[in-house]
């Protein structure tokens, strides 16, 4: 799917870091992307790692390959506020691969 330039979203239950070791394990993430968290339990932290990804994505070689990692916890204040969900889609469509990690269904269900 790489290869073909399918951007994959996947969205887990898993914790951070077992989703990262699994996106490395399957091939989905390498040592070469640059990755984005936002994994923030404030608003205020939040607000400052969208802004900071949007930075990275915007001084970034375009060539260069970008994942974006984000917690559950996270999406519960991004999904909550338009402007931050319009700036987390903004960086989810520039980047390659999204892992939304500790997902509830509904959480799920509101990013598809």
């Amino acid at each position: 799917m790489k290869s073909a330039g399918i951007k994959v979203w996947v969205l887990t239950g898993d914790k951070i870091e077992t989703a990262i070791n699994i996106g490395f394990s399957s091939g989905l993430l390498d040592n070469d992307m640059i990755q984005i968290e936002v994994s923030s339990n404030e608003e205020s932290g939040i607000r400052q790692q969208i802004i900071d990804g949007i930075n990275t994505i915007n001084n970034t070689n375009t060539n260069k390959k970008m994942a974006l990692v984000v917690s559950g916890e996270a999406l519960t204040v991004i999904l909550a506020d338009i402007r931050l969900k319009q700036n987390f889609l903004n960086i989810g469509v520039k980047v390659d691969v999204v892992l939304a990690c500790r997902v509830s269904p509904k959480q799920k269900a509101d990013i598809v």
